[in-house]
């Protein structure tokens, strides 16, 4: 057996979760567009291998603080199905699924806060290890 881990981000999704989720926030009237420019300066800020992990987490975790997690739930998983699922494509299907059936243990990585990243874990039937939501 092996220990395979997957990332999230541009690997098993094409895109960025943060990056969608923001936009779907948006969509949604739940986030203005200085969100999506603080999620811009982060990320050219973690390109440059300057971001502060626990300021941006504490920007995403923010835009949380609208509601309880009960409420949030159907709203992720909507999420979940309109822009992440579209986006993982027939090999990250593939790859996972032939990871499992040779019974190799595998998880996700991922630096996107565990909200989102053990949503997109539970498409794929997988654990994820992600900062705390």
């Amino acid at each position: 057996m092996k220990l395979v881990l997957f990332d999230l981000d541009h690997t098993l999704l094409d895109g960025d979760s943060n990056h969608l989720w923001i936009e779907y926030l948006m969509s949604s009237g739940l986030a203005g567009p200085d969100a999506m420019q603080r999620q811009a300066e982060g990320h050219a800020r973690y390109l440059a291998g300057t971001l502060d992990i626990v300021e941006y987490i504490e920007f995403q975790l923010s835009l949380l603080g609208k509601g309880s997690v009960a409420e949030w739930l159907p709203r992720r998983a909507q999420f979940l199905s309109s822009c992440v699922e579209p986006r993982i494509s027939a090999a990250a299907w593939q790859a996972v699924e032939a990871h499992r059936a040779a019974g190799d243990c595998m998880a996700i990585i991922s630096a996107t806060h565990s909200f989102l990243a053990e949503g997109a874990g539970a498409l794929f039937g997988l654990d994820v290890l992600a900062p705390p939501a």
